[in-house]
């Protein structure tokens, strides 16, 4: 029994101590002693080893036999009105285009008919295999045709819902097939005929819509109103971002409420339409300035809109005269 030191290190041990070394290699040869100990497993038919008569020549057997030859597909690419043509050969049954592997021929023509549109595709008998005319498809014109909500759908609306919602109301066609005829080349011979080109399969209901102001497209469940330009969650964050002004008093900042959200409200977009937004604020909020004492910041208000070239002098006159009317029915 050999002690090895603990002092040594982990490849040390290889250098310094004795080692045994075994070598394994595989031959066809059986072995001439028989084990020392162990049960023989014995084998199946799949993993049985062949005897040395007759293993040879199950292996020569084997060899000797060919592949089985693949069906060659040849793809013609016609292009400039059928004047000009590039051919591809092939070995597979994969589409060119997405690499699906059909297995079959007949499989493959259905799949390039139906996964890619934008050709025709049109099956010629070849004494090599077979051959596929492909050119443009002149009728393609790349329309949706199916339900316009799944275009723009919205990431975690499926989810976000906790009852049952409207549903855009879709006609799908119902179409009685007769009794499928057995799979044959022959329909592949001819291009497709023009009304199944561009078929239709959901009818009408195909129209998009989009809301006022956030151009969002509208949901069926949603109802697309003029009001809704002011959503309450805006108001909300717009009272609380002029909260948030530390170098106003509280009237400026009252002021600026009633002021900000009526002009949010109207939609007013151009400088033309100041004098317009001014009278019709004093003419819906004027008492309402009144009574919260805010008269004086209204007319600092009308001052910064002249400063700013907004407003003219006879406009200004023209608006606190409507205020003072209104302050005089008060009183």
């Amino acid at each position: 029994m050999i002690l090895i030191p603990l002092s040594l290190q982990p490849f040390e041990v290889f250098s310094r101590c004795p080692t045994l070394e075994f070598h394994i290699h595989w031959t066809d040869k059986t072995g001439s002693s028989d084990p020392v100990s162990g049960t023989p497993i014995p084998f199946t038919e799949q993993y049985s080893s062949p005897t040395p008569d007759s293993g040879n020549n199950e292996i020569k057997e084997t060899n000797q036999t060919t592949p089985k030859k693949t069906q060659r597909i040849y793809y013609q690419f016609l292009y400039n009105n059928n004047t000009r043509q590039q051919t591809d050969p092939r070995d597979d049954m994969k589409c060119p285009w997405c690499s699906l592997n059909c297995v079959h021929l007949y499989s493959l023509l259905k799949h390039l008919r139906l996964s890619h549109a934008r050709f025709n595709f049109i099956y010629v008998v070849h004494p090599k295999g077979a051959r596929i005319d492909v050119s443009i498809n002149d009728q393609y014109d790349g329309s949706y045709v199916g339900n316009p909500q799944d275009l723009h759908s919205h990431v975690g609306y499926a989810f976000c819902r906790r009852g049952p919602v409207r549903r855009t109301p879709i006609t799908h066609v119902i179409v009685y097939r007769p009794k499928r005829p057995p799979h044959s080349l022959v329909e592949f011979m001819e291009p497709e005929c023009e009304n199944q080109v561009n078929r239709q399969i959901t009818q009408g209901h195909n129209r998009l819509y989009f809301h006022l102001g956030t151009c969002q497209p509208v949901k069926p469940s949603e109802i697309d109103m003029e009001d809704e330009i002011t959503p309450q969650w805006l108001r909300q964050k717009t009272v609380n971002m002029i909260d948030e002004f530390t170098d106003v008093n509280e009237g400026e900042k009252e002021l600026m409420k009633l002021w900000n959200l009526h002009v949010m409200k109207n939609n007013y977009i151009s400088d033309c339409q100041i004098v317009t937004a001014a009278l019709e604020f004093v003419t819906l909020h004027g008492q309402e300035i009144l009574q919260k004492n805010l008269y004086q910041n209204f007319i600092l208000h009308m001052v910064n809109l002249f400063d700013f070239s907004l407003i003219k002098p006879e406009e200004v006159q023209k608006i606190l005269t409507k205020l003072e009317e209104i302050k005089t029915s008060m009183s």
